[in-house]
């Protein structure tokens, strides 16, 4: 079991993913989400069987769980598509996901068509509560803020105390922030990641009106 608090402008809550085995009782996994007093997400493979997720059958811990479950404050989000698929190719429902039942009308989830090497296939899970932030990317010219800063140095006459100041109004002015667009960028994303994306759209854009083999080779370099 793994559990973290995630902390945002909109709301504060839990991501807890679990893996029980096959066989394994889960009275201490009822136990521990009894517990839990703020909004929550749970994530995992419960390797459970109960009609209440989709299962043709029950298992005596899958029946616990599901009584369980009916008198939590926890629902269930899955629908009754399958999430594993046995080497024989039996698909089964053993990845659950439940939310705080306040998170319900709020949240969704749905199963990823890809395995990625896996008998299970990802199970993406979305809230509307969190609002959509403009994203913005930094470009900061660095030359300019040498030379003045270079020059604010040489200024001999200048009180020592305001320096740091002067640096700080430098290195503003010469910071512009443009917004993102309207895309799922990844959190790393910076600006030198937007510049190559620009920059292979360019390449691309080139080698097609040109037919010339050095512009896909530089979009193929940006791509790996």
């Amino acid at each position: 079991m793994l559990a973290i608090k995630v902390n945002t402008e909109e709301l504060s809550f839990y991501i807890i993913n679990i893996y029980a085995p096959t066989g394994f009782d889960n009275d201490i996994i009822r136990t521990f989400l009894d517990a839990l007093t703020e909004l929550s997400f749970i994530f995992g493979d419960f390797n459970l069987h109960h009609p209440l997720w989709g299962s043709n059958d029950s298992s005596r811990f899958g029946n616990k769980f599901a009584n369980w479950l009916m008198d939590s404050n926890f629902v269930i989000l899955n629908t009754s598509t399958p999430t594993h698929t046995s080497p024989a190719g039996k698909q089964s429902l053993f990845d659950l996901t439940l939310c705080s039942k306040s998170l319900l009308y709020h949240s969704d989830c749905f199963v990823v068509d890809s395995s990625f090497e896996s008998d299970h296939s990802p199970v993406v899970t979305t809230c509307t509560l969190f609002q959509h932030n403009q994203r913005y990317r930094t470009e900061i010219k660095w030359q300019s803020i040498m030379i003045l800063a270079e020059k604010s140095f040489e200024d001999k006459g200048q009180d020592l105390e305001s320096i740091p100041h002067q640096v700080s109004s430098i290195i503003s002015q010469n910071t512009r922030k443009f917004p993102l667009p309207d895309k799922q960028y990844p959190p790393w994303w910076n600006n030198i990641c937007h510049k190559l994306h620009n920059l292979k759209i360019i390449y691309r854009k080139k080698a097609l009106s040109t037919f010339s083999s050095k512009f896909w080779i530089l979009h193929k370099k940006i791509c790996k």
